[in-house]
């Protein structure tokens, strides 16, 4: 799609160019400019579509970056085809995710040392970005943005926008993250892949059946699996706990606000109603010192568990509708990933 100002078509002619090889690698037949703000992909066409917010506003390097954080993902991801033996939240898969991005960026940076400027590049936009009316105000959503940032990229003034209870959980994850990160890639070389392909061989078919896969697949496909579900165990059995404790003190804050006001509870009790979280949260939390201790109950609880995950559902899709996808997934999924690795081209 050409763009309508001279300006905005040399971005994306730029954009395009810089970004072939790992374009040609993950399959992209073309990058073009898309009228809307919404990243976009056809899976058909293999046409990836930029928004032209983010080319305006971030910049063609950082635009190159989020790229190949998406190509990344075509090629390692795989955690989802096992999302739903998780950790029991729904919505679990955006606390993966954050992780997931990290060993991502780890790995495209090993394979295309060029990418690593166009991926700091994106990070420090996406920290810029954020103020203290901006962040979410839930424990665990605040927890998400700072793993995928990781520990390196966030920075103090973003640090000091998050509460108390989220900074000492990311401290208390940092290890385990960083070994999520660190020691769940495959090599650099992609010639490498068929051999370790032929080694977990039997590890990958018990995968398969345990988790109902299609074992006829190809050798880095069966590479990209085996790594991804290691990694989801190890995120399973020492980060989600934390998550979910942040998760459950969400819920508690929110109960007390259903307990206190009958006029929200009765607002609640419809299925169809998500209030806006983030104005009540905040007035509560400022108003916090002159607040008298209420008891809550479980029909309180059930109903603001009941309203996060709404409102997690309904944001999920917003955010898939904005990127033309289907669910909320990684823009360039696993479905649509290469066939085979191939050869590593200097980006």
């Amino acid at each position: 799609m050409l763009a309508d100002d001279p300006d905005t078509a040399v971005r994306i002619e730029v954009l395009a160019r810089i970004a072939a090889g790992l374009c040609r690698d993950a399959g992209i037949s073309r990058v073009e400019l898309n009228r809307d703000n919404g990243w976009s992909w056809n899976n058909q066409t293999r046409v990836l579509l930029v928004g032209r917010h983010s080319l305006t506003r971030l910049g063609v390097e950082a635009c190159a970056g989020i790229i190949a954080h998406e190509v990344g993902h075509s090629f390692l991801s795989r955690a989802s085809l096992v999302g739903r033996h998780g950790c029991g939240f729904p919505h679990s898969h955006r606390w993966l995710n954050a992780v997931e991005d990290p060993r991502v960026e780890a790995w495209m940076a090993r394979r295309y040392p060029g990418v690593a400027a166009w991926l700091e590049r994106a990070g420090a936009a996406s920290a810029r970005s954020w103020t203290p009316n901006s962040m979410p105000v839930t424990r665990h959503e605040q927890w998400v943005l700072g793993a995928c940032r990781g520990d390196a990229n966030r920075g103090d003034r973003f640090m000091a926008l998050l509460l108390p209870e989220v900074r000492e959980a990311l401290h208390s994850t940092a290890l385990a993250r960083r070994e999520y990160r660190d020691d769940f890639l495959p090599p650099g070389d992609p010639a490498e892949w068929e051999a370790l392909a032929h080694t977990w061989a039997d590890e990958h078919d018990a995968l398969c059946v345990r988790y109902g896969l299609d074992p006829e697949v190809e050798p880095n496909e069966r590479v990209a699996r085996t790594l991804s579900i290691r990694a989801w165990a190890h995120f399973n059995a020492q980060i989600a706990p934390v998550v979910l404790a942040l998760f459950e003190r969400d819920i508690e804050e929110i109960a007390i606000l259903v307990a206190q006001s009958s006029g929200l509870r009765g607002a609640l009790e419809s299925p169809e109603t998500t209030p806006p979280l983030a104005p009540l949260l905040r007035a509560a939390r400022e108003g916090a010192a002159t607040q008298r201790p209420c008891s809550v109950d479980d029909e309180a609880r059930d109903l603001a568990r009941a309203w996060l995950l709404a409102r997690a559902a309904k944001r999920g899709a917003a955010r898939a509708a904005a990127r033309g996808l289907d669910d909320d997934t990684s823009l360039i999924g696993a479905a649509s990933a290469p066939a085979r690795v191939r050869p590593s081209r200097q980006a």
